[in-house]
């Protein structure tokens, strides 16, 4: 028999008997045309061989090797999915302990050192003596030789400042204390929130 023969012959129920198990008619198709050239090999050098019974076992081989690579394949792309499902839990994670407060305080801080740095020497030295370590204006006076007057203006300046640089931020200053007081209250009250 010529190998045209064989495969009309026999490559219809290859095709059926492969797809049963690797369920793709393409796959099948493939494993199939696969098997029909090796049949021939084999048939080459052993022409005496029964045909149905090599030709069904180089078409399971096939279908084995095809399924543990759909195995393989799965179990990879089961560990990248549960890889990424981690990932995304960590920083789902890490975004809520984060929170918007820590983002808005994070913020305010960049805005207030920069407007800070932006003055004089000497009006930065007045106001980080006085808001940053709590002086009072007498003390911040007799220090630097100059009048409690002259201290406040120093500290008005970079306050003024920081109210245009800061007024963004206004109404959520307002519904954060409105919120701390509410929550106050309803704890007083005995409330859960």
């Amino acid at each position: 028999m010529t190998f045209d023969e064989y495969y009309s012959q026999y490559y219809r129920r290859t095709v059926a008997f492969a797809r049963s198990y690797v369920n793709d008619e393409m796959v099948a198709q493939d494993i199939a045309a696969d098997a029909m050239v090796k049949l021939w090999m084999h048939l080459k050098e052993n022409p005496d061989a029964k045909v149905h019974h090599w030709l069904f076992a180089i078409v399971r081989n096939l279908c084995l090797d095809h399924l543990k690579h759909q195995k393989i394949k799965q179990k990879t792309l089961a560990e990248v999915a549960l890889w990424k499902t981690q990932d995304l839990d960590f920083k789902i994670s890490s975004l809520d302990k984060y929170g918007h407060d820590s983002v808005i305080s994070g913020e305010i801080q960049e805005i207030v050192s920069r407007v800070v740095e932006e003055q004089s020497p000497k009006t930065r030295d007045i106001f980080v003596k006085s808001r940053i370590f709590g002086k009072k204006n007498r003390e911040i006076a007799m220090e630097m030789g100059v009048t409690e007057k002259n201290v406040e203006y120093h500290i008005s300046k970079v306050l003024k400042a920081l109210k245009i640089a800061l007024k963004d931020y206004l109404m959520v200053f307002i519904i954060t204390g409105l919120l701390h007081i509410l929550t106050g209250l309803l704890q007083i009250l005995q409330i859960n929130i």
